[in-house]
């Protein structure tokens, strides 16, 4: 039988809808913010290259007059590592029915659009998060593995997340995409950007020294503040993110903490950057995309025009850049 592909969705409705999708998946989309960004031209290629070069050691000895027998003058040759990544592709969709799209008294394709918006979202933003916390600088609230923890996360922990960071040189986040539009950068007060969870938020929120975001939201212009963001503690900028990794039950026995059999502690991962960490490389301009396929628009496999689908497509890659300029903290949350 054949089928035909053609989607009988004008151009302008299908800037409509791709524009909706990326404000509905926009708030989701939290790693989408922080890493570096450079789009794939299409007709280009599959993979994606980044190249980072190495500082050269310090030099600690005196130059000699030079001779022409031995003169000591040595270049040294550029630290060159490249980081590869290869475009994947992931989607999803929702098929609704003629019956349900003539007979329902509300707009069931915007709320479809709604829920395909946000799914996208999570998806991408948890293929971010998947890649980025493969990084291997781990901080553990107490004990030497993930299975001795029994501790919430401090001050402390959010200190020597700090240390680690500075110790490897790690710049501090100076621009952010603009919470406002998703397009374009605005400047902030340096510093480094961690992603946490509800649960551990709530701990952070009574550590001495917290400031919540309203504090200085006035300082840094509405635009300032990235979606999310609920405040700072030791230098470090906190956005919170349900899509925030919990390894549960992988902890020690541990009381008041939360722990989903109730036996040993839910262990909650807390990701912390510092500039250029990691990059994300979309398709450009159709790195994440809205199909619309109208009733009848698969020809004779639809004679009966029954079925209609509305999906989302992401076609990019994610890598780390530099995992020195990255760790993790790993603790309870208080229950």
């Amino acid at each position: 039988m054949a089928v035909t592909t053609k989607t009988q969705v004008s151009d302008a409705q299908t800037e409509f809808f791709n524009a909706e999708l990326l404000l509905r998946a926009r708030p989701y989309l939290t790693f989408d913010k922080l890493g570096q960004l450079r789009p794939i031209p299409l007709g280009t290629s599959t993979q994606v290259r980044f190249r980072r070069y190495g500082v050269m050691a310090v030099t600690t000895t005196n130059l000699s007059e030079p001779t022409t027998e031995s003169p000591d003058r040595a270049a040294v040759q550029l630290s060159i590592t490249d980081v590869t990544g290869t475009i994947i592709k992931r989607g999803n969709g929702i098929a609704l029915t003629d019956q349900v799209l003539d007979t329902s008294a509300e707009n069931v394709r915007q709320e479809a659009q709604s829920i395909n918006g946000q799914n996208a979202g999570e998806s991408v933003d948890v293929y971010y998060r998947n890649v980025i916390d493969a990084g291997t600088s781990v901080i553990y609230a107490n004990g030497a593995a993930r299975t001795d923890l029994s501790s919430a996360i401090d001050g402390d922990d959010v200190r020597r997340a700090v240390r680690t960071l500075e110790r490897n040189n790690a710049r501090k986040h100076t621009t952010i995409i603009k919470a406002s539009t998703g397009v374009g950068t605005v400047p902030i007060r340096p510093a480094f950007v961690a992603v946490c969870h509800p649960d551990v938020a709530h701990t952070l929120r009574q550590l001495t020294g917290w400031r919540h975001a309203s504090e200085y939201a006035q300082q840094v212009g509405i635009d300032g503040l990235m979606d999310g963001e609920i405040g700072e503690l030791h230098g470090v900028r906190f956005v919170m993110s349900t899509q925030a990794r919990i390894y549960t039950d992988a902890g020690a026995a541990a009381s008041g903490l939360a722990s989903t059999g109730g036996t040993v502690a839910d262990v909650y991962e807390t990701l912390v950057f510092g500039q250029d960490s990691y990059g994300r490389c979309p398709l450009k301009g159709k790195g994440l995309v809205t199909i619309i396929k109208e009733l009848g628009s698969a020809g004779t496999a639809d004679f009966l025009d029954e079925m209609s689908t509305i999906a989302w497509k992401f076609r990019g890659v994610c890598v780390i850049l530099n995992d020195n300029f990255q760790t993790r903290i790993e603790a309870g949350a208080a229950s």
